[in-house]
């Protein structure tokens, strides 16, 4: 998670999250051009991780609004600090049970 490194602009964020899986940013059809606005990259890098789907996003605001058909697989439960200094984040899921399938939880460990 970049929360702990020093990206402040919001280009930057995009671009280091998206360069620790590939040294191309046109491979995914994203632009490391700093003219393209903050509204536009935001809208293409959701479109690029989701797929077919209706984005609204707002100039200097990390907030999206996604318009889209799908299915509730489950709800995540709960999102714990570890504070064991090991700079995670534990979230459980909660799946929903489907007819002839029994609930269960999963939980993963993120940095």
């Amino acid at each position: 998670m970049y929360h702990t490194h020093e990206a402040t602009l919001h280009h930057d964020k995009v671009c280091a999250l998206l360069g620790m899986s590939s040294d191309d940013l046109g491979a995914f059809g994203l632009s490391s051009d700093y003219m393209v606005s903050w509204k536009e990259l935001f809208r293409d890098l959701v479109t690029f991780l989701l797929g077919k789907v209706s984005v609204q996003t707002w100039g200097g605001r990390e907030m999206a609004v996604i318009t889209s058909k799908g299915y509730i697989l489950g709800q995540v439960s709960s999102v714990e600090i570890d504070h064991a200094g090991h700079d995670r984040q534990n979230v459980d899921v909660a799946f929903r049970s489907m007819p002839g399938h029994l609930e269960f939880k999963r939980n993963w460990s993120a940095r």
